[in-house]
């Protein structure tokens, strides 16, 4: 079973697997959507639980790669970072 954060900020479930495929199906969980499943410890995304992330358009995105040049000099990438 599943509960569901929803864009109102309200809490929604317990629900069936179907149900949040459904739900998925209709436009009404986006992959950030939080999600907690029962008896896990922690609150996680749709789109990276592995029994819904390939009913997103795209599947799971890759991981983001650390920029080259500030990884090897270990410092906080300035490239990444949003400009004012």
């Amino acid at each position: 079973m599943y509960k569901i954060i929803g864009i109102d900020g309200q809490q929604y479930g317990p629900v069936s697997a179907n149900q949040i495929r459904q739900w998925i199906a209709e436009g009404r969980i986006e992959h950030q959507t939080p999600v907690f499943v029962d008896g896990a410890k922690d609150w996680n995304f749709t789109g990276l639980l592995p029994e819904f992330a390939s009913l997103f358009a795209g599947g799971t995105p890759p991981p983001i790669a650390p920029c080259p040049k500030c990884f090897e000099r270990q410092l906080a990438c300035r490239f990444l970072e949003p400009r004012p």
